[in-house]
């Protein structure tokens, strides 16, 4: 999942159109997960907020943070039960490299963090500074 923060009312590239409203959204996760595997997610761990679906990797791939499996690796994550194309809900054998962002209500980047090893995620805490180093310049 690609850990996501900004308002309902901004808009990513590519993605879902039924993201506008007028209040601010907590959070949101925004899954390269086929749908039906999203709401698998969200209701087997309980999630508190929205998990979006990445159809076809569209968003990340605006963000430039899509990658290609290559066949060996696919092999490898096969021999571990990971099925992506199940998963993905196409055989593009493609995912996205994680990333958070903060969004202004512009729809502008405000906040980056990309780090291509998925076991380095950002600390809550470097969130919650982006989000009120926002918060003061909005």
């Amino acid at each position: 999942m690609v850990p996501l923060l900004r308002p309902a009312a901004a808009r990513l590239p590519g993605g879902p159109s039924a993201n506008q409203g007028a209040r601010r959204e907590p959070r949101r996760d925004l899954s390269a997960d086929a749908r039906p595997e999203s709401l698998s997610t969200a209701e087997k761990r309980k999630l508190e907020f929205r998990v979006l679906s990445d159809a076809g990797n569209k968003v990340a791939r605006g963000y430039g943070l899509v990658w290609k499996v290559p066949a060996g690796l696919d092999a490898i994550q096969k021999g571990f039960g990971i099925n992506l194309a199940k998963s993905n809900g196409d055989a593009s054998n493609e995912l996205p490299v994680p990333g958070t962002f903060v969004l202004g209500a512009d729809g502008r980047i405000a906040f980056s963090y990309v780090n291509a090893d998925w076991r380095e995620r950002l600390e809550p805490a470097g969130i919650i500074r982006a989000l009120e180093r926002l918060g003061r310049d909005e």
